[in-house]
């Protein structure tokens, strides 16, 4: 939307009190008018009410309750189905036992992913003008209908990695972001060779290809993260990733600028601004691959409609009593006879075929039984 409002805007050149509007000064100028609006209807709209009295404390557990049901849905939440693995180990904590730190190792590739799919957008975004000015003689309304492509090749993209989400797993999605990626940026390098292609259709495929990848790797590159953090290491560990896509947004302008107006040559300059890029990406898709055992945060417990049927093993006294792991499938007939105790944990799975999973602890005492 943006870039086809500035499209639009482009076409406006007027004075008003001598403030300038035309292609330069008015895409500010309407943001400034949208953060005028937005000000003013969060001072009348917007209601501030306490939470502490009886009414407040009914909003707040509603508020969290429907979080809560949104999180089983919606992308990105571990649902009741899935069990978290701790990341140094791969395996299940125990009832008792908390998740353990999270891996430096997996924390700074994710971060450094991240980081490098921001910076290649940054570099896109800031060159993008000049580079298109220079190559193709394009003016400021024709950038910005390429920019509104490139916005439309986004949302595209980001609806079909919504929808792929429910199907596809999170690291078999960086992986097509950074191929997608790698490919665009390929395409972007003006290649001086006899039999390369022209570069003005190379340019622009690669350019949607590029902001495709970006839009799937970014989002899904978080969400995943978030996925592999423990709870209680959330805020510190979310802070690092906040924090390294916005250093790639505040060095990629000026690596960009630097690599693009100090290196001569129309080939030279793009193969260094998006070669370096494309080599970034390689790497990351080498780490992703590296660590692939560890990118999977939960894992469905039961197939469904396949109960699961466990071995026991029970120890039994002369008292009559066995104390023992027993697994047990639902609608299993069992008898106990009488004068004696049975005491075990059972082991019992559910799913929509009617099994259930978890730890139940029994006593029966057949002697107060009917007789």
């Amino acid at each position: 939307m943006g870039p086809a409002l500035t499209t639009v805007i482009s076409m406006l050149d007027f004075e008003v009190m001598g403030l300038k509007v035309n292609e330069y000064t008015g895409p500010g100028w309407l943001l400034v008018i949208m953060f005028f609006l937005n000000f003013l209807m969060i001072r009348i709209l917007y209601e501030d009410s306490s939470l502490h009295d009886d009414a407040g404390d009914e909003s707040l557990s509603k508020l969290l309750e429907n979080e809560e049901k949104g999180r089983d849905t919606s992308y990105g939440a571990i649902n009741k189905n899935d069990e978290v693995h701790d990341m140094e180990t791969g395996t299940k904590p125990g009832p008792d036992q908390e998740p353990g730190k999270p891996s430096l190792t997996l924390v700074l590739s994710l971060i450094f992913t991240q980081f490098t799919v921001m910076c290649a957008w940054s570099v896109l975004e800031t060159i993008t003008s000049p580079l298109a000015a220079d190559s193709f003689g394009w003016s400021v309304q024709e950038c910005n209908l390429l920019f509104t492509a490139g916005g439309a090749a986004s949302l595209v993209a980001y609806v079909s990695f919504v929808i792929a989400s429910k199907w596809v797993e999170d690291r078999w999605l960086i992986v097509y972001a950074l191929i997608a990626c790698f490919a665009g940026l390929t395409l972007m390098i003006h290649w001086d060779m006899p039999l390369s292609l022209p570069y003005k259709p190379c340019f622009l495929v690669g350019y949607l290809v590029m902001n495709a990848g970006f839009m799937t790797g970014r989002p899904v590159t978080f969400a995943l993260y978030s996925k592999l953090i423990p709870s209680q290491y959330q805020g510190e560990y979310l802070g690092f990733m906040v924090a390294g896509g916005s250093a790639a947004r505040t060095l990629g302008p000026f690596v960009a600028v630097y690599l693009y107006y100090h290196i001569e040559g129309p080939w030279k300059n793009t193969l260094a601004l998006f070669g370096s890029d494309a080599a970034m990406m390689i790497i990351c898709l080498t780490l992703v691959i590296s660590l692939w055992p560890s990118l999977l945060p939960a894992k469905s417990k039961v197939p469904k409609g396949k109960p699961i049927r466990e071995k026991s093993s029970v120890s039994t006294d002369s008292s009559g009593s066995a104390n023992g792991n027993v697994s047990m499938h639902v609608g299993a007939k069992s008898t106990v006879q009488k004068g004696n105790q049975t005491r075990g944990k059972i082991s019992v799975s559910t799913h929509s075929a009617g099994s259930a999973n978890g730890n139940i602890s029994m006593h029966v005492d057949a002697t107060k039984l009917p007789q």
